[in-house]
């Protein structure tokens, strides 16, 4: 059972906002760029991991990039997929490689197109480390913890040396995957939780699960005035959105739309935050009446506070729900 499914991050959702306002020459835009295939990589080797999982013949509740707050500081851990079951929790770590992935003898690193990266399995047993301490802060520290990495490309070719041989072992292809799960589970053949309690287990993972949701501008040492101004269109994403006769039209691809404004509203929640004043939507949209600025905002906001020209309008969107012209791109 998907408990928590494979979904755009707000992070993902924020970087893809970010690319589509900056000039293309702007000093910062080739590392957005990368930040965004690199989460894109991730995204689509994590939907990849979903369909072995449903080959699964005993009761299972899988959640997706949980995010969990660590019990010594307020720092966080976060796991590309939980498995909870009666018997056991199983963390599995995607890698999104393709081609030859090397581990020398001797080596602590992975070295993939000349490049090195940390050692997965350490990455991974960090996790299950952080995870072990969270559980029995709860009273949940008898159920066994397990951890595998997996390779999510069709066309990866392993390379370990035999001497890292829990490597060999807990680094698998994605075709792998369902034999090992089972064979995990019968390794933990003695239950210690009820279906029911395994599945309130994981529902509480959910409930505790913190998106990380970072000020992306600040992130990427972004200034505001830098942004590109403009309305985005839903359609063919560019900032091309003008309006004529009480509609929005595209001037590139000519999609029209009466309510086309409220993409600007939603990028600047990604990319600013949730609260605006007049002032700041002109500039950041380029309408220039102050009089259709106000009306645009008293439409689209969810409540406002303040008087004239301070008041300040709250917006509210939904992460999961609302950014489909993006999630489109």
């Amino acid at each position: 059972m998907i408990v928590k499914d494979v979904s755009f991050t707000p992070y993902y959702l924020k970087l893809l906002c970010l690319a589509n306002r900056l000039d293309p020459y702007h000093k910062k835009c080739e590392q957005v760029r990368d930040r965004i295939r690199r989460e894109q990589s991730g995204y689509i080797g994590e939907k990849r991991v979903l369909y072995p999982l449903k080959k699964l013949d005993f009761p299972n509740f899988v959640l997706h990039n949980t995010r969990l707050q660590t019990v010594f500081s307020n720092k966080h851990f976060q796991m590309d997929f939980l498995l909870v079951t009666s018997n056991f929790i199983l963390i599995i770590e995607s890698k999104n490689m393709s081609g030859e992935v090397m581990m020398k003898e001797g080596s602590h690193q992975i070295f993939h197109h000349d490049k090195a990266y940390d050692d997965p399995i350490n990455q991974v047993e960090e996790q299950k480390f952080q995870l072990v301490n969270w559980l029995e802060q709860r009273s949940y520290g008898k159920v066994p913890i397990e951890t595998v990495v997996v390779m999510t490309s069709p066309n990866v070719r392993m390379n370990i040396h035999p001497s890292h041989e829990e490597h060999v072992k807990k680094i698998i292809p994605l075709a792998k995957l369902p034999a090992y799960i089972r064979t995990v589970n019968e390794q933990y053949n003695q239950r210690v939780l009820s279906i029911n309690n395994a599945r309130q287990l994981a529902y509480y993972f959910k409930e505790c699960h913190e998106d990380y949701d970072p000020d992306i501008l600040e992130r990427f040492g972004v200034a505001s005035e830098e942004l590109l101004q403009g309305v985005t269109c839903e359609k063919c994403k560019f900032l091309t959105m003008v309006m004529s006769n009480l509609r929005w039209r595209c001037t590139k691809c000519g999609h029209v739309s009466r309510d086309g404004v409220h993409t600007a509203f939603k990028d600047y929640y990604l990319l600013k935050g949730n609260t605006i004043i007049n002032r700041e939507f002109m500039q950041f949209t380029g309408i220039t009446s102050r009089h259709t600025a106000k009306s645009m905002l008293n439409k689209f906001s969810v409540k406002k506070e303040g008087i004239k020209r301070s008041t300040r309008y709250f917006l509210d969107f939904n992460y999961e729900r609302d950014f489909n012209y993006l999630k489109k791109k």
